[in-house]
């Protein structure tokens, strides 16, 4: 891989492995090890707090964001992606990036960017900043219902999704005797 290398000769499953090393090399080394996550869980999570930290560790949001997600234990995904409510030409222009905790790729493999990223739009609002926030029903693979926390930032080139696990989703259900 070069890094000259576009869209047309790189598969796209290739790049994300090799954004991801990459990534992941670097975080270690800009984000001091394991300050950042000792600094990020010292407070609540949010989309605020990792763009607090990243001022902080002098990086992106989107590169906080990244190595938010590489940080977490639980069920949680980020998505670097178009705006919810921007025209797009084709569903590969819609997300750029899908970053998933390790706990969300075991117990999410079906759940999908394109799908995360239609659901952006039901609750997103034109313009910069925070555009929107939400909880979302997510099935796990064993088909238990899970409710997340999802909210989105709009930096005026790419919105920065966040999606959290709350809770597993207990439907109340009335009987009859």
């Amino acid at each position: 891989m070069t890094h000259g290398d576009q869209k047309q000769t790189l598969s796209y499953s290739c790049h994300q492995q090799l954004e991801a090393e990459a990534n992941f090399a670097a975080g270690r080394l800009v984000f001091m090890r394991d300050r950042f996550a000792d600094e990020l869980f010292s407070s609540p999570l949010s989309l605020e707090s990792v763009r607090n930290l990243s001022k902080i560790y002098g990086n992106t949001i989107t590169s906080g964001l990244w190595r938010t997600i590489e940080s977490l234990d639980t069920p949680a995904f980020a998505m670097i992606s178009q705006h919810p409510r921007s025209f797009c030409l084709t569903e590969e222009d819609k997300v750029r990036y899908f970053v998933r905790s390790r706990r969300f790729c075991r117990e999410f493999s079906k759940v999908d960017a394109s799908g995360q990223f239609e659901q952006l739009s039901s609750f997103c609002r034109n313009g910069n900043g925070p555009i929107g926030s939400s909880e979302i029903t997510l099935e796990d693979d064993n088909g238990v219902e899970h409710v997340f926390f999802v909210e989105c930032f709009f930096n005026k080139y790419d919105a920065l999704t966040l999606a959290t696990h709350i809770r597993s989703h207990n439907p109340i259900v009335s009987t009859f005797y």
